[in-house]
């Protein structure tokens, strides 16, 4: 439901523009010394992650790729590792900065994702806005 309102409400036709599907690369886990990988991560009991996120934080050391997850535990996983990390407010500021979206338009989508269940530290328009502004560039 949320991705149709994005798709026809928000989302202007730079974004379909921006989303061409040549920039985008599936990987996957197919070399031994990434399953062995896989199972390291998941064994590191400080951190208690489950096979999906373990085979994503593989597959970004492994590529030099960045991190995109809400999930503390691999976010902190990946930082002590090296790995740059974004999430879902990471991706509504860019889509701010690349004109994608407007800031109206993702503060009301940031608000109808917390209607549907996601949890954000932001509680409010004027917060979303604030975090924004303040974050490095």
């Amino acid at each position: 439901m949320v991705g149709r309102t994005i798709s026809h409400d928000c989302v202007s036709a730079r974004f379909r523009r921006w989303r061409n599907m040549d920039k985008l690369a599936i990987r996957r886990i197919e070399e031994p010394r990434q399953m062995q990988m896989v199972e390291d991560i998941l064994n590191h009991s400080q951190y208690s992650l489950d096979p999906g996120e373990a085979e994503a934080l593989t597959l970004c050391l492994f590529h030099g790729l960045p991190l995109a997850s809400d999930d503390k535990a691999a976010r902190r996983f990946a930082r002590d590792e090296g790995v740059r990390c974004t999430g879902t407010l990471g991706f509504l500021f860019t889509f701010i900065d690349l004109e994608v979206l407007s800031s109206n338009q993702a503060c009301t989508l940031h608000n109808m994702m917390k209607q549907h269940g996601y949890f954000s530290y932001c509680r409010n328009e004027k917060q979303f806005i604030e975090v924004y502004r303040a974050r490095e560039p």
